[in-house]
């Protein structure tokens, strides 16, 4: 249980420093409250409580619009701009400090056989909205997705990836 009130405390840190509260209670956010339904649900799965965390899942989905899969492991500091559409798939990594925008899409592609899995996402990454990042794809610490970007290969750290299908750029040049 430790880890999961450090995780939240983590999270909640990130979204005092992003916003302003003011003193207000800021579980009462819908960011905030989709990811502590997933530290929850995840606290829960890991312990082999999968029916509730399922459920958990769920009301957080229903209550925020953010499907936050519980198997996910969702690094602390997880910070969702806007979470109405975003998808988190059961086998995504994520680090620290991890900014997700409007609709963002973490995902497997299980239609390409030889290229089944899910994305690992560095620590301090910005992904923007509506962004889908989709396979066995590495997304380098500190990376930017902008929006609308379609990241089916790998990413390197510090880099900007955009497009569809996304191209990696670094200092404004376009990397192989």
């Amino acid at each position: 249980m430790g880890t999961l009130w450090a995780s939240l405390k983590a999270d909640v840190a990130l979204v005092r420093s992003r916003r302003d509260l003011h003193g207000l209670l800021p579980y009462l956010f819908p960011h905030v409250f989709a990811v502590a339904c997933y530290r929850v649900a995840h606290a829960l799965g890991r312990r082999g409580l999968t029916i509730p965390a399922r459920l958990l899942q769920i009301i957080g989905l229903l209550l925020t619009g953010a499907e936050l899969d519980w198997r996910a492991d969702l690094g602390p500091g997880l910070f969702l701009e806007h979470p109405h559409g975003v998808e988190v798939g059961d086998g995504v990594v994520t680090g620290s400090n991890v900014v997700l925008g409007l609709g963002v899409l973490l995902g497997a592609t299980f239609h390409r056989p030889e290229k089944t899995g899910f994305p690992v996402i560095g620590s301090n990454v910005e992904i923007w909205a509506k962004a889908s990042v989709l396979g066995p794809v590495h997304v380098g610490d500190g990376a930017v997705v902008g929006a609308h970007a379609l990241v089916l290969h790998d990413v390197p750290p510090g880099a900007v990836a955009r497009g569809v299908p996304a191209r990696a750029y670094l200092d404004g040049r376009p990397l192989p």
